[in-house]
């Protein structure tokens, strides 16, 4: 079984040998490892050298079935054209103009887990989560309402939930897709080949539809006129309807999963830090207003040093595997073809040479300038290079949908703080990073939630 949190001995490594651009070994197959740590070395992979390193084919071909051979799973010339065509897309004019779509959304959730507690008492709030971000996504890239929040029992978020359900199987599986060949590992008589199989088949299936349904509505509206990112990619003319499908599948996973988890992670954080708790619910209360705008949410300090905080000690993508493709540089040293380049963003977001003493501190003063107008939040957290973070990768590579995700946890976190005062439901529960293809809580997360009034 993979180690909990996964990154926690790489950082141990980090830690014993802080000036080490990379940390390098050799597997059991003589093969050269290496877990970069320092800026400098972060830069040549993700940056300056990035077409040189890509992802074994293994991996790609397994979460390629989950969430499509869309832009996360592109390499080299193909990954460049789709960066160039869909990156309009999610400029940061587009992503606020979904404010009130995500807040909006928000207060649904908000009042599902209000009636929940005043009956049991106490929400699981991962699932919760999951379902707010679907039902955000949905419209915002697909124009489709999935309604899963006021939806018992929904296909898609039970079809995702089971892909990226953190089981030892599940693991084993993934793991094994790297060793093996594709025909022989697809055809492996266990359950997760078969679930992956069923649900990735309905998943698909539904894509087709929503397809189907905006071709239809592109031709009797007006022309040029593009209302979300999936009416982009067509307009684009760059992909065929299957190529399109893979996009949808990767919007609906990564756009829906990784902000998932950061809002778990935000409610934990808070939930153990009821100081700060009530000091974010103070800077909400004073800051939002209705309507609600982008400029009013990205202003604030505590809030955005709360969910910067968050990203950092809590990476939702808990491992990503590059390998050389060719000769190349990293840190001004050779590093042969061959070589795997494993990026723990657990670890490289919470090295001490990068982030201080404190570094594994929930800090969101770290994130905040003050200035004589004023405090203000900033985008550095105090780190001498964005290298330092790996969040959210950096170059060709770096997730498109950051600033997505980032308007997304503003609005969640803000509606929560401030209509409730959370704890944990259990004070004494030791909660344990897991996840496979995401970090979540390895038991969920159980939280009591009481609303505060005057808002």
């Amino acid at each position: 079984m993979a180690e909990r949190p996964r990154g926690r001995t790489p950082l141990s490594w980090f830690r014993n040998h802080p000036g080490a651009d990379a940390v390098v070994m050799r597997s059991p197959l003589g093969r050269s490892i290496m877990f970069p740590a320092s800026p400098e070395a972060l830069q040549d992979i993700l940056s300056t050298n990035s077409y040189d390193w890509e992802k074994p084919w293994g991996i790609r071909a397994f979460l390629g079935r989950v969430i499509g051979f869309g832009l996360i799973m592109s390499e080299g010339d193909a990954h460049r054209k789709q960066r160039k065509s869909l990156t309009p897309a999610f400029n940061i004019r587009n992503i606020r103009m979904l404010y009130p779509l995500m807040w909006d959304t928000t207060q649904v959730l908000l009042d599902r887990l209000e009636k929940e507690n005043k009956v049991q008492g106490w929400s699981e709030i991962s699932h919760w989560a999951s379902r707010l971000t679907l039902d955000i996504i949905g419209p915002a890239a697909l124009s489709r309402e999935f309604s899963t929040l006021t939806t018992e029992d929904d296909p898609v978020a039970e079809a995702f939930g089971e892909l990226l359900d953190p089981s030892p199987e599940l693991v084993t599986f993934m793991v094994s897709n790297m060793f093996l060949p594709q025909w022989l590992a697809t055809r492996l008589p266990v359950r997760a080949n078969q679930l992956i199989k069923d649900h990735c088949t309905k998943l698909r299936h539904l894509c087709r539809t929503i397809l189907d349904e905006k071709h239809d509505a592109m031709k009797q509206a007006e022309e040029g006129k593009e209302d979300d990112i999936l009416q982009h990619i067509i307009a684009s003319g760059e992909f065929t309807d299957d190529e399109v499908i893979d996009q949808m599948l990767t919007f609906l996973a990564a756009g829906h999963e990784t902000t998932a988890s950061a809002l778990t992670w935000s409610t934990y954080l808070l939930a153990r830090h009821p100081d700060l708790q009530s000091q974010l619910r103070t800077e909400v209360r004073e800051h939002v207003t209705s309507p609600i705008t982008p400029s009013m949410l990205e202003s604030m300090p505590m809030l955005n040093g709360m969910c910067e905080e968050v990203f950092r000690l809590f990476p939702t993508v808990p491992l990503t595997i590059r390998e050389a493709q060719r000769d190349t540089l990293v840190a001004g040293v050779g590093v042969p073809k061959g070589t795997v380049a494993l990026l723990v963003p657990y670890a490289i977001n919470r090295h001490p040479l990068n982030w201080g003493a404190n570094a594994e501190e929930f800090s969101p003063e770290r994130w905040i300038d003050e200035t004589v107008s004023g405090n203000r939040p900033n985008k550095h957290g105090g780190a001498c290079s964005n290298f330092c973070e790996t969040t959210f990768l950096h170059g060709p590579r770096s997730c498109i949908g950051r600033d997505f995700a980032k308007a997304e946890l503003r609005c969640a976190v803000a509606g929560l703080v401030g209509r409730f005062e959370f704890e944990m439901a259990d004070p004494d529960e030791e909660v344990v990073i897991g996840g496979t293809v995401t970090t979540k809580p390895v038991d969920g997360l159980k939280l009591r939630m009481r609303r505060v009034l005057g808002w």
